[in-house]
């Protein structure tokens, strides 16, 4: 009987980690990656309908891009995205995400040592586009619409999500709120079987505490509620530096970024640990339009 060699195997634990369209954005993100979730309260601009699309008008007219690599180049990912102001208190936002595994030995079992018989192969794109509305200077709301397609060997699959999102500032802390694939759609296979996907519930807080802002939140998932917490220090004028640990009670991952900003360009940097990647190591750039 054929067995998947290692690399196969860490590959296939990431699919299933990630087999729909809003961890993959986070994935891909530079600055999700330094952050989190835990950024549910805070502005984010495009990048926010990875997890609150409220967070869109806090950044108006942007483009975002973001690339990494892991295994020798064998896994990529990629991001990018952009959002236009309609007016002063409206924002729509388009962003997309790639990941491709590629050429990880594929192995079958020879006694106690194994064969290589091919390579494994796997693409997985999402793209969502969304809508911020401010109500009032403390409360904006959002909506996103995403669209995921997943190819792996012979199969492929896909799978449409609808997200919604708030958030409000109170008493000098933010509040945030968000519910993603709404919709609970199914990612449907083109052998026929599909996999049915659950909403993901997000609620933080954070507080700036004059150059330090910090933030909780915690994110469930069937009955599965994990705890994550970050932090954003802002160095000096056009230096930030951001820090989060996610599922801080399990199987905790975290990551470190810092965004150097210059005029209308920022150049953003992270480097985490997870149990599955490893040390990872993410670059990317902004430009406010």
């Amino acid at each position: 009987m054929r067995r998947l060699g290692g690399s196969v195997i860490i590959a296939l634990m990431l699919l299933e980690s990630t087999t729909v369209a809003g961890p993959l954005l986070r994935q891909a993100s530079v600055k999700w990656h330094s952050v989190g979730v835990s950024a549910v309260s805070e502005p984010t601009g495009v990048e926010s309908m990875g997890v609150n699309p409220a967070g869109l008008v806090a950044q108006g007219q942007q483009f975002i891009s973001g690339y990494s690599s892991h295994f020798q180049n064998a896994y990529t990912t990629g991001i990018a995205g952009t959002s236009f102001s309609l007016g002063q208190s409206m924002t729509i936002g388009v962003i997309g995400a790639l990941r491709r595994i590629d050429d990880i030995p594929e192995t079958v079992s020879v006694g106690s040592s194994g064969v290589q018989v091919g390579s494994f192969a796997d693409t997985e794109l999402s793209a969502k586009v969304g809508f911020g509305l401010r109500l009032n200077p403390n409360w904006s709301v959002g909506v996103a619409l995403g669209g995921y397609n997943h190819a792996i060997t012979s199969e492929t699959g896909s799978q449409w999500t609808f997200d919604l999102g708030t958030q409000y500032v109170i008493n000098g802390f933010k509040l945030g709120v968000s519910v993603q694939n709404v919709n609970q759609g199914a990612v449907q296979w083109t052998t026929g079987h599909s996999d049915q996907t659950t909403m993901e519930v997000n609620a933080g807080i954070s507080k700036d505490w004059g150059g330090i802002t910090t933030m909780v939140s915690a994110s469930q998932e069937n009955s599965d509620i994990a705890c994550n917490i970050a932090a954003i220090i802002e160095v000096w004028e056009h230096l930030v530096i951001m820090g989060g640990v996610q599922d801080v009670f399990d199987q905790w991952s975290g990551g470190v970024g810092i965004n150097l900003s210059l005029d209308t360009t920022s150049l953003l940097y992270s480097y985490g640990q997870s149990t599955d990647l490893g040390e990872t190591h993410k670059i990317g750039v902004e430009f406010a339009l």
